[in-house]
């Protein structure tokens, strides 16, 4: 399994990326942080669009079985690229989510929380489960 900034069982968000044409979906234990390193290779502008935190296992899988399921499909670009809106790619990574039946901590639409990093909580009311 792939350890993820040396902390297997951190939070960890998936996330979907917006570069247009192209969507990344991917995951990270800092979003925030992830876009602006992936800005700085990329010639396209970068905008983190939305992310739901999980457990770092669950989100390890979630994103393996996306990338998996989609690679040899017309929607995928490269790597984690794909040609898709960010609707679309939020869709994709919800319907999987339900799927297999995996929890998140939180969820957060980049629209609605424009650069104010989420606060964890394991406290089911502050995160509005």
């Amino acid at each position: 399994m792939r350890r993820l900034d040396g902390a297997m069982f951190e939070p960890t968000s998936i996330y979907v990326m917006d570069a247009a044409p192209l969507v990344k979906i991917g995951i990270s234990t800092d979003p925030h942080k992830r876009v602006r390193f992936l800005q700085t290779s990329n010639g396209q502008v970068v905008r983190l669009y939305w992310y739901r935190w999980m457990d770092g296992p669950d989100a390890r899988k979630l994103e393996h079985l996306i990338h998996q399921e989609n690679k040899a499909k017309a929607i995928h670009a490269h790597g984690e690229w794909y040609y898709l809106n960010p609707a679309q790619a939020v869709d994709l990574v919800t319907s999987k989510l339900r799927e297999v039946g995996l929890y998140s901590i939180h969820e957060a639409n980049n629209i609605e929380v424009e650069g104010y990093p989420l606060r964890l909580s394991t406290n089911q009311e502050e995160v509005g489960l």
